[in-house]
């Protein structure tokens, strides 16, 4: 019998696409692993990190459900910092030809 087009969809959607919530769950269990690891070291190691580090912040397409199976694991994490944005400035935004949006931040207080 031949497959509906929209069950064909379905069907590569489910068998090439999708991550396998299974997957998914031991790949997050993983990183955060690691990376609560890596980060109570740092805490431990400097007082000043510690004083500033306020939480991790995980995005990207794993955390928004839209990770598809044809590309390597990889995860999007933001470390957030306890500064006021006063204290900061931009500095060398663009000097980097492949990456214009980058850009470093100076603290001035």
């Amino acid at each position: 019998p031949k497959m509906s087009q929209i069950s064909q969809l379905e069907h590569l959607y489910n068998t090439q696409v999708k991550v396998a919530s299974s997957e998914q769950k031991r790949y997050q269990g993983l990183m955060k692993f690691l990376v609560e690891t890596i980060i109570s070291k740092m805490k431990n190691k400097s007082k000043t990190f510690n004083a500033l580090y306020r939480e991790t912040y995980y995005g990207g397409s794993v955390f928004d459900g839209l990770k598809v199976n044809s590309t390597e694991q990889e995860f999007d994490l933001n470390i957030l910092f306890k500064w006021k944005a006063q204290d900061l400035e931009v500095v060398r935004l663009g000097e980097d030809s492949r990456k214009k949006n980058f850009c470093f931040l100076e603290i001035t207080k």
